[in-house]
């Protein structure tokens, strides 16, 4: 229970610095915004993983991880301008 708290809290962090990366789009600390929430979801995503059965953590580490693919795309696009 506590693994999921701990992985729901670096999940939610991940998803806030997103949407302000989002806000933020073209603006210089767009990318750093990005690259924290990453960190943050990959945390969660490793945590899931380490209780992949309990409650929800198999859609939630999906759901992470989808997201991290969606941040990845954006620097990708931000390291070709």
């Amino acid at each position: 229970r506590e693994m999921a708290q701990l992985a729901d809290g670096h999940r939610t962090e991940g998803k806030r610095l997103y949407s302000r990366a989002l806000a933020l789009a073209g603006e210089p600390p767009e990318k750093e915004i990005l690259q924290e929430a990453a960190h943050h979801l990959e945390i969660a995503s490793a945590r899931y993983e380490e209780i992949i059965g309990f409650g929800h953590a198999r859609r939630n580490r999906e759901d992470a991880l989808k997201l991290i693919d969606r941040i990845e795309d954006r620097l990708k696009e931000l390291r070709r301008r």
